[in-house]
């Protein structure tokens, strides 16, 4: 029996509980949900419980449950009209989440709806969580006291959902990072002492390499790390819905449309070099491809660099409007390539391919660098074929992989290969032997990884082989 006086007022209490079977995210274990009840003079109220311990390592990692994870995963804005989003498109998007192989999202400076993060408890997807604070505000007291205000009510609302693991007190700042941040992170802190508390997500962490600069390669030297919370390109979605959308504006492409709808065209055109094409179909296939390119390549990156990088965030996941966005899957939940790529590099067993060159004379390697990277707590034993496909098929390699709990392991080098003894490069004069009478063309170099008869994961690199220059040297 709790005995207190009108008003607002609080009361403590301890249980002890006996050992209770844990949160956990979707691959490493089940998301064990309860629910705690209380009534009073005929009032009741529930909310979520989930028994989970969340903390950052010095070295940046994620302990969940007291061991190291992995973050894969992607900021969402499910959409701009929030009243309107319902169960059944939570739950459609967490499943998409899943399927994309994720196992965090951000809920990208804004709060969402409640749906959202029911369905994250449920499926064992982690929630980053933004405070609704994007670039820089006012500097008075007042917008500060407010911002405080509203934080403590965030974590007021939100602070029962287990799958929410981390908060963030502001998105990008500029003017305001060294004031605003440290006290809301502060206040953040104050107010729920058993998650971590960023004070910005700043932009050094959201590298845009081939998109807003530079080129993709530039994602190898890790950009971000150790958690790069943004990254990825604009990609169309289909050209029936850009027709809905647009009307006679889609094609040819009325720019100034386009824009409205928030398509860049410098970064499109200029940086990332797409191409129109001579139907919308083809600016589309063109889009998308290059948003697909520049995903795998950045997170097969992120992924070989796993201990320098810590997880990645990609941006972003679901178009929350009719409009032109960095999004994979498109407002009416329609997947772009970009989402197959995320998918597929985002396996908790992946196998990363180095080309050589992607051009290169009959008789050239046609492999620099072989990876294996597992998510995974348990040790591995992985059947590994790598091939070529073209006008003549050729295998490359085939053995037997051995990879411990959460190891990234280069498996194959060739600049190791050229340093070995004779008696291992002897073993490889076949294959040079096999190269050399290749027929020039189109290739496609394809590695799989196989886990007795479960395919963990596939990838394929284009690559030319070309007639050569000058008559067939020393061997490589």
């Amino acid at each position: 029996m709790l005995e207190g006086e009108g008003g607002r007022g609080w009361q403590e209490v301890v249980w002890d509980l006996p050992g209770m079977p844990l949160w956990e995210v979707w691959e490493r274990g089940f998301p064990h949900l309860f629910r705690l009840e209380a009534e009073l003079l005929g009032a009741s109220l529930s909310v979520p419980l989930g028994f989970r311990t969340v903390e950052l390592d010095g070295e940046g990692w994620l302990l969940l449950n007291g061991r190291r994870l992995f973050l894969r995963g992607t900021n969402i804005i499910p959409t701009q009209w929030l009243a309107g989003y319902s169960e059944a498109l939570a739950q459609k998007d967490v499943a998409l989440l899943k399927e994309a192989n994720l196992n965090a999202v951000r809920v990208h400076a804004h709060v969402t709806h409640p749906a959202f993060y029911r369905a994250c408890d449920q499926e064992g997807i982690l929630v980053w969580q933004d405070f609704p604070l994007q670039w820089g505000y006012a500097p008075d007291e007042a917008f500060a006291q407010e911002a405080l205000r509203q934080a403590r009510a965030m974590v007021e609302v939100l602070g029962a959902h287990p799958s929410l693991y981390l908060w963030c007190a502001q998105n990008e700042p500029t003017h305001n990072r060294h004031t605003l941040g440290p006290l809301l992170s502060a206040a953040l802190r104050a107010e729920d002492p058993t998650r971590p508390v960023k004070e910005a997500s700043d932009f050094r962490e959201h590298p845009y390499p081939g998109w807003y600069w530079g080129h993709l390669r530039d994602f190898l030297a890790l950009p971000g790390a150790p958690l790069p919370s943004e990254f990825g390109a604009q990609a169309l979605p289909r050209a029936e819905l850009l027709r809905r959308v647009l009307g006679e504006a889609a094609w040819p492409p009325n720019w100034e449309a386009y824009a409205y709808h928030n398509f860049q065209p410098h970064e499109t055109f200029r940086v990332a070099g797409v191409e129109v094409g001579g139907s919308l179909e083809e600016f589309v296939e063109n889009s998308q491809a290059y948003q697909a390119r520049l995903l795998e390549f950045a997170i097969h990156a992120y992924r070989r660099g796993k201990g320098r990088v810590v997880g990645y965030f990609q941006f972003m996941f679901v178009e929350p409007w009719e409009g032109i966005t960095w999004a994979v899957v498109d407002v009416e939940r329609v997947p772009k390539k970009g989402y197959h790529a995320l998918k597929e590099a985002s396996s908790p067993v992946l196998l990363s391919l180095v080309p050589y060159r992607e051009r290169m004379e009959v008789g050239g390697p046609p492999l620099q660098e072989a990876w294996l990277i597992s998510d995974l707590e348990r040790p591995l034993s992985l059947r590994v074929h790598l091939f070529l496909e073209g006008p003549q098929d050729l295998s490359l390699y085939e053995e037997e992989v051995a990879l411990a709990p959460g190891e990234a392991r280069r498996f194959f080098s060739l600049g190791e290969l050229w340093e070995s003894p004779l008696e291992v490069q002897a073993r490889y004069l076949p294959l040079q032997e096999a190269l050399r009478r290749l027929p020039p063309g189109a290739y496609r170099l394809v590695g799989e990884a196989y886990e007795g008869e479960r395919l963990w994961s596939r990838h394929v690199l284009e690559v030319e082989y070309l007639e050569p220059i000058l008559p067939l040297g020393v061997a490589w």
